[in-house]
């Protein structure tokens, strides 16, 4: 049995996978054919048979695979037939996967909020302790450079501040023009 996948894509569709199933048959057929061509093999001898020509036929049953984790409907009720409560083992594990998904983003976004909370405690104790130099060494008569060590990590949070604002519109910019280009997409395709 001869089994191939072939894949078609489009820029702008979702894949679309298909799987070619073929089988060779032999199939007798005495018309069309000439005489000297006609052999058969038999023992490891050839031997020639007039009127006999075999052909290999092939079938092939193309199944569609679908996107997601739930099949269709009617894809669930063969597997009901092969396998005893089959629709209902594959719903299960889409739901089993699908809690295991927002288990694991919860987990992501939780990890992320504590880590900027440590960036922002520890940036606030850094930014103290300069503070606190600064103001010995300004008190100790080193003007110049108890300014400099006040002034130089303050010039560094105001920098991240303003990056981190003008990266934060970049982004929801982006996002909106997402959104604004697939609403549009999705209008002309129902038009």
């Amino acid at each position: 049995m001869d089994e191939s996948i072939t894949d078609n894509q489009n820029s702008e569709e979702p894949k679309e996978t298909s799987l070619v199933k073929a089988e060779d048959k032999p199939v007798d057929d005495e018309s069309k054919q000439s005489p000297e061509s006609k052999a058969e093999v038999v023992e490891g001898e050839n031997r020639q048979q007039p009127n006999k020509r075999i052909i290999h036929a092939q079938r092939a049953e193309v199944f569609s695979v679908f996107s997601g984790p739930i099949p269709p409907p009617e894809l669930l009720e063969k597997y009901n037939n092969i396998i005893p409560n089959g629709a209902d083992r594959i719903l299960a594990m889409a739901e089993q996967q699908q809690a295991h998904r927002q288990f694991m983003e919860k987990t992501v976004v939780e990890s992320d909020v504590r880590r900027s909370d440590r960036g922002l405690i520890l940036g606030f104790i850094v930014t103290v302790l300069f503070g606190a130099g600064g103001i010995y060494l300004v008190a100790t008569g080193h003007d110049l450079n108890g300014l400099v060590v006040i002034f130089l990590p303050l010039a560094g949070l105001v920098g991240t501040f303003v990056y981190s604002q003008k990266t934060r519109k970049e982004e929801r910019l982006a996002r909106s023009k997402t959104i604004s280009k697939r609403n549009s997409e999705n209008s002309s395709s129902e038009s």
